[in-house]
């Protein structure tokens, strides 16, 4: 656990990409905290850097120049409608990870029970998650933040705001907004991927997400191929049978120019049927649980658990 998380229980999980810091630990250090047993480089417009294993998570501490934001200085900010630690940490990111689009750089401002931590997407498609840190004397005079991988998620908390600004519905507050391109593109790996139909990918990590798709109005009973892959999660990850049971039906949904059947928790069918018009975007609530090989094609497999409209 992160000492910057301590008393909140977390869940590691995987990170295929790992960050690219824009800083190595073979350059020469601009000075060392023995206190904090830190070696800080430095880096653009005078801020300073030191990297940090904690629990074996290897994260950076980011010093940002000058002095420590105030609270006259905060309030002015949030009266503007500027969130002082978003922008704070969105400067800790830059200075130390090459930034994606600026249209995509942000992801989210999560409250993982009562720390703010904000998610931003990297050039090259990894997650880095940013908070500010309490770092002796550092804190005291200016502002410090720590830059991780996310490479841990809450067991519980609440999404308190996305890059489109959408709330998430209650009891999915920490499912990240994400499309299912980017899902399959980010965990198509050919050395995983058997050449033979019923070959198969199983996932520990699930990518909760809230996904953007137009619904289609077709549904079907779900392939008895990809029943089962539902029911192997029940031997592998223990996952109860009577919720598998819940995903026999498929409804068709696009997003872009691509079609997906998807395996719908049965509860939603009627709530679909009488308040969603064919046609119409929505955002589900899904996560991904693995793909299998059938008759020639690799599906993958995405449970959908809600759904809210706009």
């Amino acid at each position: 656990m992160l000492v910057l998380l301590t008393g909140i229980a977390t869940n590691a999980i995987s990170q295929e990409r790992p960050l690219d810091w824009k800083f190595k630990t073979e350059s020469i250090p601009l000075e060392e905290d023995k206190e904090n047993g830190l070696a800080f480089y430095g880096l653009e417009q005078g801020a300073r850097a030191a990297f940090r294993n904690v629990d074996g998570v290897k994260g950076v501490v980011v010093v940002l120049p000058g002095e420590r934001m105030n609270e006259d200085d905060r309030k002015q900010k949030i009266s503007a409608g500027i969130d002082p630690d978003r922008f704070l940490s969105a400067i800790a990111v830059a200075l130390v990870l090459p930034m994606a689009d600026p249209s995509e750089f942000f992801v989210s401002k999560e409250d993982w029970n009562g720390l703010y931590v904000f998610r931003w997407k990297t050039r090259g498609g990894a997650e880095a998650c940013s908070s500010p840190l309490p770092l002796q004397p550092y804190s005291d005079n200016q502002d410090v933040l720590f830059v991780w991988p996310c490479s841990f998620k809450p067991d519980s908390g609440v999404l308190i705001v996305t890059r489109n600004g959408e709330n998430s519905i209650r009891g999915y507050g920490d499912y990240i907004p994400r499309t299912l391109r980017q899902i399959i593109k980010e965990n198509t790996s050919p050395k995983n991927m058997g050449a033979t139909d019923g070959s198969a990918i199983l996932t520990g990590e699930t990518f909760s997400s809230r996904i953007k798709a137009v619904y289609s109005g077709q549904s079907r009973k779900i392939l008895p191929e990809k029943k089962q892959h539902l029911d192997m999660l029940v031997s592998t990850f223990g996952v109860n049978q009577s919720v598998i049971d819940k995903y026999e039906t498929e409804i068709l949904f696009r997003e872009g120019d691509v079609d997906y059947w998807l395996p719908t928790n049965s509860a939603l069918i009627p709530a679909f049927e009488k308040e969603v018009k064919n046609g119409e975007q929505i955002t589900l609530y899904a996560e991904w649980v693995g793909a299998k090989k059938i008759k020639g094609k690799w599906e993958w497999v995405f449970m959908v658990h809600e759904f809210h409209k706009p």
